[in-house]
């Protein structure tokens, strides 16, 4: 067979952007439909498709070479089909989640509605495959194609997801996989005559009636029965509520309602007066909160009742920064108590479009109100420059008190913080929340003014968990480099519902803590710590348990205990059942209070229920992982065997195989992860860091595999080069990073784009070296061993994903960074010495 280049490597390019764009395209109607947990899980799962189809490439190689023109005409039909329609059939698959764990048919309903979400991604890795098998001796040019198509195909996702709804966006991708087949066709004589020709008239003709039908046929939305929305959407249909206005977009699609039979008034005391009329505000189908209905402050008078107020009731006329509020509401809190000033910093722009189409919108209109589009912790790092960027959480910030006068606020609040506690009740636990870690702390702390106030209120949950590790974070940010003693600058208090944790620039004086103890008894609320308390001190207006041995709650307990010495601090978090060690910028999870140790501890209290006690989102995440393994016995161990028992040249290089594209496949997907956290702080805007990485990363490491190609020495010298590069830049990339991006944290947007894709070059050329060099080795021996190695590296890959999170929570970002280095340094000292010796 003799075909052009050329085309057959956009074939390729568009077949992969296609790929990457679905990704995207699942995870958003996923996100919106079910929850993240699920959606986890079934995306990783999906994903499995890439390292099926090199099982199958492998162990059917000689079969398909055979009868090649309809193979691959057959995969790319399969695949427009699956693409566009997975999703819509997928939905009628979809289990009922709540009852998985005990219905026989909801579970093979979720393995169904998984499988057919696995099509597509099977069919693409497949094609890729196929192309990577049949151009071998030109595998470099056709990688490069590959991951120049995934990183424009991620990039495309994502602006795709601002103009077309989640649920039409499949669809519209599949029409890539049109566009490919006529490449292909253009690729391969085969096709332009006899057999052949009708084979690709059929096929082209085909694709493009799967691809326009997919695009007329209606679809409508199928959020699950249990989600918020899915409630308002039933009284709606009744006559009860009423659908106000929504768009869509990359972060979430925003749903406003009238529900009058929904009040949303977080913390609320039993005798506060009734709140004003209310929207309620959805983000992906959850309950984001009420949006109050009314122009002026003096009709929001049951926010002063709230446990938020508590840190208000002590400041007069503030200067209020609000971190992450989204329905406004607690802009009427500030505004009620008489704030000359209150800054709203809020990163999702479309939340404020939506709301100033209706009534709820007027707060953030008033006079007094500034709305700034970024992520909090940019907020706070963009004024600070590079001491507060990459200050981290040991290092940089002042930590012993409040900023100057000048620009500085005299609350902030950590808005984005508040609500119920959802550790345990989806994939939170497991998301990253650079907000919540010692250094984005401290620097809110270095913004307050001297007699500034930073506030948290969270929902209390049996044993506490979420509100003791903010009193540890606030405490352990407040100690600062220098060791000062936080005690005299915290307070916290609690009604039946909440905790409220603040936090003092500076040590508090015996007026403003009787100020404190006055406002909580106001408030009919508890006090657990404020600097001198004792057993005397302690109420009991609401009833919470501790300890039997002790006085006062467990909160009372938890806070002596983490202003004791480091040695009581240390057995304190040894001994607590949750993990509520401070957050840090190297493993920013605050939602995750898994521990290993404390799995004994579960299963004696809460018996055969001890599963759904867990932190959910671990239990997504490691079953994830455990489910890769298994899977990896079956899709590797096939084509392993299949390769033995043809034997011939390939069985020499099956070892180094395996070794060489499990390492590659894991450290490519930590590299990626890693910088996808590292750039989302630097850019303000997680959908901006993701475009930047992926194409920066996947752009330039094709660029890096055509390039290396080209070079005249043998592929095992270019892996030990590449291998080397990659783990010594690992190394420096951890290290230097951070102080490099806060040199320039403070520049306009585009600017700090291009800067994340200029230094982001030398690494992403680096990893671009690796696959097709081995390729290139494996291809030389036997072209058996080409569809082995996309298996084995598919799997990696899927593997990483939640492999990474485990590590990141446990040991940091720099174990993910130490462990990526050590799989490239293990790839170079691995590399063959020649171009055809075996290991």
């Amino acid at each position: 067979m003799s075909a052009r280049i050329a085309p057959a490597a956009g074939a390729v390019f568009l077949v992969s952007a296609l790929v990457l764009g679905l990704q995207i395209a699942f995870i958003r109607v996923l996100s919106l439909d079910t929850y993240h947990h699920f959606t986890y899980l079934v995306i990783s799962t999906a994903l499995l498709g890439f390292g099926a189809s090199g099982t199958v490439l492998s162990v059917a190689r000689r079969w398909i070479t055979r009868r090649f023109a309809g193979v691959s005409a057959a995969i790319l039909v399969l695949l427009v089909l699956s693409a566009a329609y997975a999703y819509r059939v997928a939905v009628v698959l979809r289990p009922d989640m709540q009852y998985v764990l005990y219905s026989f048919a909801e579970v093979m309903k979720l393995w169904a509605h998984t499988l057919v979400l696995f099509l597509p991604f099977f069919f693409g890795g497949a094609f890729v495959g196929l192309a990577l098998s049949t151009f071998h001796r030109q595998v470099g040019a056709i990688y490069a194609a590959n991951m120049i198509g995934s990183g424009l195909g991620g990039v495309g996702g994502v602006l795709l997801a601002f103009l077309v709804v989640p649920y039409r966006m499949p669809a519209v991708i599949s029409a890539l996989g049109v566009a490919a087949l006529v490449l292909w066709v253009f690729a391969w004589p085969e096709y332009h005559r006899g057999r052949g020709r009708i084979i690709a008239g059929a096929a082209l003709a085909a694709t493009t009636v799967a691809a326009v039908a997919g695009l007329l046929l209606p679809v409508e939305s199928s959020v699950d029965q249990y989600k918020p929305m899915a409630h308002a959407q039933r009284l709606a249909r009744q006559g009860d509520a009423r659908y106000v206005d929504g768009t869509f977009g990359p972060r979430a699609r925003i749903d406003v309602f009238d529900v009058p039979s929904m009040h949303h008034t977080l913390f609320a005391a039993p005798t506060a007066p009734s709140p004003p009329p209310q929207l309620s505000l959805f983000l992906d189908g959850a309950h984001a909160g009420g949006v109050f209905l009314t122009g002026e402050a003096t009709e929001a008078e049951v926010v002063r009742h709230t446990a938020q107020s508590l840190a208000y009731r002590q400041v007069e006329r503030p200067r209020v920064l609000l971190l992450g509020e989204q329905t406004g509401v607690n802009v009427w809190l500030a505004l009620a108590h008489g704030a000359r000033e209150v800054v709203v910093v809020q990163p999702n722009p479309q939340i404020r479009r939506v709301l100033a189409d209706t009534d709820g919108g007027a707060v953030f209109r008033h006079p007094a109100v500034e709305v700034v589009h970024t992520e909090p912790r940019h907020f706070l790092a963009a004024d600070g420059g590079a001491t507060a960027y990459a200050g981290a959480d040991g290092g940089a910030g002042r930590g012993a008190g409040g900023g100057s006068d000048n620009g500085a606020f005299d609350i902030i609040h950590l808005a984005e913080a508040e609500g119920m506690p959802a550790g345990s009740g989806g994939l939170a636990s497991m998301r990253e929340d650079y907000l919540l870690t010692v250094a984005a702390v401290r620097a809110a702390v270095d913004r307050l003014s001297p007699e500034g106030l930073l506030t948290v209120t969270r929902g209390m949950q049996t044993p506490p968990r979420d509100n003791v590790r903010l009193f540890s974070l606030l405490a352990e940010a407040l100690r600062g480099p220098g060791g000062h003693d936080p005690a005299s600058r915290l307070l916290q208090a609690r009604n039946y519902l909440a905790v409220t944790t603040i936090a003092a620039a500076r040590p508090l004086e015996p007026e403003r803590v009787a100020a404190f103890r006055e406002a909580a008894a106001e408030l009919s609320m508890d006090a657990d710590y404020h600097p001198g308390i004792s057993p005397a001190d302690l109420t009991n207006r609401n009833r919470v348990p501790g300890p039997e041995d002790s006085a006062g709650s467990y909160y009372y307990h938890a806070a002596q205990r983490i202003l004791g010495g480091q040695a009581e601090r240390e057995r304190f978090y040894a001994d607590w059942v949750y993990n509520v060690r401070p957050p840090t910028d190297d493993s920013p999870y605050f939602h995750s209070f898994f521990r290993w140790g404390s799995l004994d501890t579960y299963i004696e209290s809460y018996g055969r229920s001890w599963f759904q006690r867990l932190e959910l989102g671990y239990a997504v995440v490691f079953v994830t992982f455990l489910q890769v393994l298994l899977a990896a016995l079956v899709l590797v161990l096939a084509p392993v065997l299949v390769v033995r028992r043809r034997g011939g040249t390939a069985g020499g290089r099956v070892g180094w195989t395996l070794l060489h594209f499990t390492a590659i496949g894991l450290g490519f997907l930590f590299v990626e992860m890693l910088h996808i956290q590292r750039f989302t702080r630097f850019l303000g805007d997680p959908i901006y860091a993701t475009a930047a990485v992926l194409t920066a990363i996947l752009v330039f490491s094709g660029t890096g595999s055509y390039l290396q190609g080209r070079l005249r020495m043998p592929p095992g010298r270019r892996i030990r080069l590449g291998g080397l590069a990659v783990a010594v830049l690992a190394l420096v990339y951890y290290l230097g990073l951070d102080p490099v991006l806060g040199l320039a944290v403070d520049a306009n947007e585009p600017l700090r784009f291009v800067i994340s894709l200029v230094l982001l070059f030398p690494i992403s050329f680096a990893l671009g070296w690796l696959m097709p060099a081995g390729l290139e080795i494996a291809g030389n021996r036997s072209e058996d061993l080409i569809p082995l190695a996309w298996a084995v590296n598919g799997v990696a890959s899927v593997a990483a994903t939640p492999l990474s999170v485990m590590i990141a929570t446990g040991g940091g970002f720099l174990a993910v960074s130490l462990i990526a280095g050590a799989c490239y340094l293990l790839v170079a000292v691995a590399a063959p010495r020649t171009r055809h010796s075996a290991l």
